[in-house]
């Protein structure tokens, strides 16, 4: 492993691109599909004054590197400590959207003692199978991305899909979505690997997480996310959850306010 030099993390199989602002207790923000640590420039601004804010790209997003294989949960939790032991950070607040939610609530199952407080914003649920209809959107998205490529594909089914209908209300903000989503190779798409199943999936080691948590859903959130959000909340000893009003699947960029109102009410909770 080399120091942090440019914003890069170089492993054998992988380079991670990493920023770092503020100091204090470390904050780690994770992404979600198709993005990248731009997401959360919002959050940064907010919480940096006290905190020492970690944003970062998953591998085959942004500006981190694309290998042929290793896109399970696993592995993304790997380049989760993999990054905090570069930085010297034995433990930290995990904050995820969507994807970067499943891939924080994994690393708090995973290894407990490093993980300070989970907040799970628009989760996703490892173990919990996809209703009909976005199981047939994201298999159509990758189908298309292997037959046309992954940036035309994002142009014709991922950014139409009814996940993005909120942010499509703010122009500038969804600007901002293509524009991270433009840096995604769809390295994952392309990797025919078959990881194992788990013994235990997530949905059903819940109650072994034993930090506080903090489950965000926006107002208007798909079903799907909603449900996640509820069950996460129902299964986590303690956990809270809270509704972020105006806000769809993006309540850090679509009521911004709110959003980090409650992550800053919640990280000063004793």
């Amino acid at each position: 492993m080399n120091a942090l030099a440019d914003h890069i993390l170089s492993f054998p199989e992988v380079d991670l691109y990493v920023e770092q602002a503020g100091s204090g207790p470390a904050i780690v923000f994770i992404h979600d599909y198709t993005l990248d640590h731009e997401l959360w420039h919002e959050s940064v601004v907010n919480l940096s004054s006290h905190s020492r804010c970690i944003t970062y790209d998953l591998r085959g997003h942004g500006k981190s590197s694309s290998p042929d294989t290793g896109y399970a949960l696993s592995d993304h939790v790997d380049d989760l400590f993999r990054i905090l032991d570069s930085l010297s950070v034995e433990q930290a607040t995990l904050v995820g959207l969507s994807m970067g939610a499943g891939v924080a609530l994994h690393a708090a199952l995973m290894t407990p003692a490093r993980v300070h407080r989970l907040v799970l914003a628009a989760p996703v649920l490892n173990g919990l199978p996809w209703e009909e209809g976005m199981w047939n959107w994201f298999r159509e998205f990758e189908t298309k991305a292997r037959e046309i490529g992954v940036q035309r594909a994002i142009d014709m089914v991922w950014m139409p899909g009814t996940l993005f209908k909120s942010i499509r209300r703010y122009p500038a903000l969804n600007r901002r979505i293509r524009e991270m989503a433009a840096r995604f190779t769809g390295g994952n798409i392309f990797d025919r690997t078959v990881y194992p199943r788990p013994a235990l999936t997530d949905r059903e080691r819940l109650s072994e997480v034993t930090c506080k948590t903090l489950v965000l859903r926006g107002e208007f959130d798909r079903p799907e996310f909603v449900r996640r959000a509820q069950m996460l909340a129902d299964g986590i000893p303690g956990a809270r959850l809270e509704m972020v009003p105006r806000a769809g699947h993006f309540p850090n960029l679509e009521a911004p306010a709110a959003f980090h109102r409650s992550v800053t009410r919640f990280l000063k909770e004793e």
